[in-house]
């Protein structure tokens, strides 16, 4: 997520599956919290309009002005997702901040001045940052999980989003496959519920 903000000047956040955003999340900008005021932000997870599919999506909040999101699937469930900080692809002209503050309806000079500190992003720049993002979380998502149940990978992701943020998972994982490529840590294959294998590591 480093790399994706140094690419396009803008940061990631993540959520769980319930809309719990994983510390330390993202600052609110003024213009989200205008727009979440008219249940209009797609920072805040909306269950009448979830991500359709697994691909990386621009969400538009209105006056050109939207987020990147990136579903975080196991290929059958929604887990949990990616979302940008708000950025538009063009900078918004008068008239369309002027109509978005009269359908509000808001003042539109708060919403104008809302508007001037969200940073302008290529499309191009954003979407391809977004691709490299969403192979590296397609990547962990089948090495780590292919083996486990559904049930199981749905409580790993809520147990561990709640508490970490994914550079803290990433350093786990990776110093997890360190200790166990060198002998340092065990894989045990335990027998659950009903004789379903539980995998535990120490």
């Amino acid at each position: 997520m480093q790399n994706f903000s140094a690419r396009t000047g803008i940061s990631l956040a993540a959520d769980s599956a319930d809309g719990y955003q994983i510390p330390p999340g993202l600052p609110q900008s003024d213009f989200c919290l205008i727009m979440q005021n008219f249940g209009r932000c797609e920072m805040v997870p909306n269950s009448s309009a979830p991500p359709a599919g697994n691909e990386p999506q621009l969400r538009y909040d209105g006056a050109q002005i939207g987020h990147l999101v990136i579903p975080i699937c196991d290929g059958r469930h929604l887990l949990g997702r990616l979302v940008s900080e708000p950025f538009s692809v063009s900078k918004p002209d008068f008239a369309t901040v002027y109509e978005l503050a009269r359908a509000l309806p808001v003042h539109p000079d708060n919403l104008m001045r809302a508007v001037q500190s969200v940073p302008v992003v290529s499309q191009p720049n954003i979407m391809e940052a977004a691709n490299l993002v969403h192979t590296l979380v397609q990547h962990v998502v089948a090495q780590n999980y292919k083996h486990q149940d559904e049930l199981t990978v749905l409580r790993a992701f809520d147990s561990i989003m709640s508490n970490l943020s994914y550079e803290v998972l990433s350093d786990m994982i990776l110093n997890l496959g360190t200790r166990l490529l060198r002998g340092q840590a065990s894989l045990l294959f335990l027998a659950g519920e009903q004789d379903q294998r539980e995998e535990a590591y120490s």
